[in-house]
């Protein structure tokens, strides 16, 4: 049977961890030994490790007693104490990571780099390997000295996934030395499963009677920009009168920053922030409609998410992933990054015109079929295919 190795250097909750753990579940296991390998084990444990999958076997390289000395000293310790760390501490932790899975990784047929978390460890690998991209990488890597450490890297990748069409084709024209390499694995999804949970989700007794927006995500204002979102509720409320609350899922280290917003702009009594939710899909499915605000993404996992619920989408047309995934305006409405007015008003025609919102979740329910979670599995097959017996 073959092994095959799933890795990431820390387990965090967010769409990149939610569709690696729909592989993880659904990847014929008469077929394939599973391993997840974690490189640190992290306090708190992603929700995400709560979930039973049967003969998945998860290991850590390194454990919870030793995370500590990978963590970088806080700002407010001593000169000396950040000194000894970056001298001694830092290196000596990188060796024993490196170290240590290079170890491990004999134990396997292949590998899945889910986040290229290998770096130059992957030219020492001698089994197969496959590297996943879930950015666009002119976003995220060049010109830079990070993109240039990746264009001496991909070429020891025996494949490298990237999530649609226009992040292949960014990929093949940034590393044309590899451009064979790249190709496209869709975030696959279990839409059964989705409206099943949907329908089992608890209810929120804040929003018991309540017409909302609703947005999901990580509070990150550097991607996510959730500043825009509620500015143009602001606007929503002031030049439309609108009475539909708005509703973010989602934690992060910003959330303060945006709980100040919403209070600054009055909107305390409107702006409801319910949390991390590890079933956030009843929010999506009661929601009159969703919103992303994003600067950047992926392949923005709920937008797909809100498709399947029959939820209509307004979202920035922002590099990379929207504009394919709504099929350029055809499954819902694409605005520009930042535009609160163009939000405000693309929000308004929304709500206010059930016939187009009809339209657009009917053109949404045509054009899913590419996220169906065994088509890709089976992609996934193909890829893991050991040509070196």
């Amino acid at each position: 049977m073959q092994k095959i190795v799933f890795y990431l250097k820390k387990l965090r909750v967010g769409g990149l961890e939610g569709s690696l753990f729909e592989y993880l579940e659904h990847i014929d296991k008469s077929r394939y030994n599973v391993t997840l390998l974690i490189g640190l084990k992290t306090y708190p444990l992603s929700p995400f490790l709560e979930r039973e999958i049967p003969n998945l076997t998860i290991k850590y390289v390194i454990g919870s007693n030793e995370v500590k000395c990978l963590n970088s000293p806080r700002t407010k310790n001593s000169f000396k104490q950040r000194l000894i760390y970056n001298l001694y501490y830092r290196p000596l932790s990188k060796l024993c990571l490196k170290s240590r899975l290079l170890k491990l990784l004999q134990h396997y047929d292949c590998i899945i780099d889910y986040s290229l978390n290998l770096d130059y460890l992957v030219k020492k690998i001698k089994i197969k390997k496959i590297g996943f991209f879930h950015f666009r990488v002119s976003q995220h890597y060049t010109p830079n000295k990070v993109g240039k450490r990746l264009k001496k890297i991909l070429p020891y990748y025996d494949h490298i996934v990237t999530l649609n069409q226009n992040m292949l084709f960014d990929a093949q024209q940034i590393f044309a030395n590899c451009a064979d390499k790249f190709t496209i694995l869709h975030n696959q999804f279990n839409f059964s499963k989705i409206r099943q949970m949907a329908d089992q989700a608890p209810h929120d007794t804040n929003l018991y009677n309540v017409d909302y927006i609703v947005s999901v995500g990580r509070l990150i204002e550097n991607q996510k920009d959730f500043t825009t979102l509620i500015n143009a509720y602001k606007i929503l409320k002031d030049k439309y009168n609108r009475s539909e609350k708005l509703v973010i899922v989602g934690d992060g280290v910003d959330k303060e920053h945006l709980q100040n917003l919403a209070s600054n702009l009055k909107l305390e009594n409107d702006v409801y922030f319910a949390g991390y939710q590890t079933n956030p899909y009843g929010y999506i499915k009661n929601a009159k409609l969703f919103v992303l605000s994003s600067k950047h993404e992926g392949l923005p996992t709920v937008i797909i998410e809100s498709m399947i619920l029959n939820t209509p989408v307004i979202s920035t047309n922002c590099p990379n992933g929207p504009s394919e995934l709504l099929m350029e305006g055809k499954c819902g409405i694409l605005v520009n990054v930042g535009d609160t007015e163009a939000m405000a008003n693309s929000i308004n025609m929304l709500l206010s015109d059930n016939k187009f919102k009809a339209e657009l979740i009917n053109n949404a329910s045509q054009n899913l079929a590419r996220f169906d979670i065994q088509t890709n599995i089976n992609k996934l097959y193909e890829l893991c295919k050991l040509p070196y017996h």
